[in-house]
């Protein structure tokens, strides 16, 4: 194994004609910070026209979890910087700017690229192993898109995939922001493949051998490693199958207050939903269902370049803090939002999110 790069956080190594990278903050559950972001961005443009590097593989260290988002500590202190005055809005919004570059890059990433999450995979996470062409994820793998909780909105190119669900599902993650599991994912299509954490070498080996042969396409030779993965869920233990029908009906709606009194009927996922849709930000909720139902995006282009606005639009407010605040920093749980109903949110206030 020739290492390339190496700092404590993200390891790059090359291992034969595979490009490695392992996120490698165990401790805070491999959260991405921009220096992180940075590491990896320079290695996937060096190795884009480097010969000898035919596929890129990504994971990450520890047993808890393979990304759990963003680093949303380091943006409060920028944020708040930007409130009082200190520094530019542009300035704060670096991190989120850089972050979305990098998942636009993995996104149309050239040379095959392989995700292999296990644990907690959440928010940004999804962003740099979501937009990956293959993705592989470990039987413990726990996904999802919990921005509503924290004032802030499914971004990081998540709602291209969102949208292309079906059943509604989409629209279920991004307002309750509630946990799915690894064969939930593998049912609805946010993931292919599975295979156990330790199994790292066991595919890098088989990719290597693959790779190895010139008669195939890089493509084609790491479909023909990750096809021994793919396995069928077990429908017993996929509850977004079991309950598709009912997501379909209950998410249907424009409206969130319609969704959310249709969700009050029901128990299960759909009433722990439910219960979440209850102390979610409202203005997150609505901006989530109205980014779901717009027709103008739905390329990822269109989407990411969405998403930095978005963000912007969300820096420039108060819940993003307040749910952050409420998370991270005093940890009380108890977030209080800028409006505490959906009815005090107009149709003005969301449609201004959406513009620059």
């Amino acid at each position: 194994m020739d290492q390339v790069f190496s700092q404590n956080e993200v390891i790059i190594t090359k291992r034969g004609s595979v490009g490695c990278i392992t996120l490698n903050r165990p401790k805070a559950l491999n959260a991405l910070n921009l220096d992180m972001i940075r590491a990896i961005t320079v290695a996937l443009e060096q190795w884009r026209s480097d010969p000898d590097i035919k596929a890129v593989y990504m994971a990450g260290a520890g047993e808890r979890g393979f990304c759990a988002g963003g680093d949303i500590k380091h943006f409060y202190k920028a944020g708040m910087d930007y409130r009082r005055g200190l520094i530019a809005l542009e300035t704060a919004m670096i991190f989120f700017q850089e972050e979305y570059e990098l998942n636009g890059i993995i996104f149309h990433y050239p040379k095959p690229f392989i995700a292999h999450m296990h644990g907690i995979t959440m928010g940004g996470g999804f962003g740099i192993a979501g937009n990956a062409k293959y993705k592989i994820v470990a039987q413990d793998t726990k996904f999802a898109m919990p921005e509503a909780k924290i004032g802030f909105f499914p971004d990081v190119g998540s709602m291209f995939h969102l949208k292309s669900l079906d059943n509604n599902i989409g629209l279920y993650l991004a307002l309750t922001g509630n946990m799915i599991t690894a064969n939930d994912m593998l049912y609805c299509g946010l993931a292919q493949y599975t295979a156990d954490r330790d199994s790292h070498n066991e595919i890098l080996s088989g990719l290597q051998t693959a790779l190895a042969d010139s008669a195939k396409g890089e493509h084609e030779s790491v479909i023909s490693v990750l096809n021994n993965y793919k396995r069928l869920t077990e429908r017993s233990e996929c509850e977004l199958e079991k309950n598709r029908g009912t997501i379909a009906k209950v998410f249907s709606s424009s409206s969130v207050s319609d969704i959310i009194n249709m969700a009050s009927e029901h128990g299960g996922i759909i009433g722990a939903g439910y219960q979440s849709m209850l102390i979610n930000s409202p203005l997150s909720m609505k901006i989530a269902c109205e980014y779901y139902q717009r027709e103008d995006l739905k390329s990822f282009d269109d989407i990411i370049k969405q998403d930095l606005i978005l963000a912007m639009n969300f820096a420039r407010g108060r819940d993003f803090y307040e749910g952050i605040r409420a998370a991270v920093i005093d940890k009380d749980k108890f977030p209080i939002w800028e409006a505490r109903t959906l009815e005090e949110i107009s149709m003005d206030t969301v449609g201004s999110y959406f513009t620059p």
